[in-house]
């Protein structure tokens, strides 16, 4: 199964553009490199692939793999892991929950939504263009179904509508300097 994993989280963005993101994003480069396949030149630096003449930047590259998406409220962050690799594979799945936490603490947040890119994934790309938050997005997806309480649920799941998680970081630890 080809589909992949993305993260989403509320963002306080003003200005969009390549520098502007490059540079907020500064904090979380030592994990973006961890997460970095080398022998993806195109994972390797920022790149706006944004449309032309969009009134404001919205598309861009990152190292580490992931492509972000901005929207007004959100963003999300698609990488080329497998979701299903993210449910089983315990080392990669704290690595990519140990840059989901450092993303959400760099914008005063606590918790990020996790999404394969398809189906529900798709969902949350219009919805991330609608201008809805993150606590927005939440809410809709409530309406279908409750959130697995813990990622070894979220594996026993398979319907697509279902397969989402909200994770708040409680178990996801960080070390920091001096600790």
């Amino acid at each position: 199964m080809g589909i992949h994993f993305t993260v989403t989280v509320d963002h306080t963005f003003r200005d969009t553009s390549l520098d502007a993101v490059r540079n907020r994003f500064k904090p979380l480069q030592p994990i973006l490199d961890e997460l970095s396949d080398k022998s993806l030149p195109e994972h390797s630096m920022w790149r706006d692939v944004s449309e032309p003449g969009s009134t404001r930047p919205y598309l861009f590259y990152t190292p580490g793999g992931f492509t972000l998406q901005m929207g007004p409220a959100v963003m999300r962050l698609h990488h080329f892991t497998r979701f299903s690799t993210f449910i089983e594979a315990a080392a990669l799945r704290d690595l990519l929950r140990r840059f989901s936490k450092q993303l959400a603490q760099l914008f005063g947040q606590h918790r990020a939504l996790y999404a394969p890119c398809e189906g529900i994934g798709d969902e949350i790309v219009d919805w991330l263009a609608d201008g809805l938050s993150l606590a927005d997005i939440e809410t809709r997806l409530r309406l279908r179904s409750s959130p697995p309480a813990t990622i070894a649920e979220l594996a026993g799941r398979s319907l697509p509508e279902l397969r989402y998680y909200i994770d708040e970081f409680e178990d996801c630890y960080i070390a920091t300097a001096g600790s």
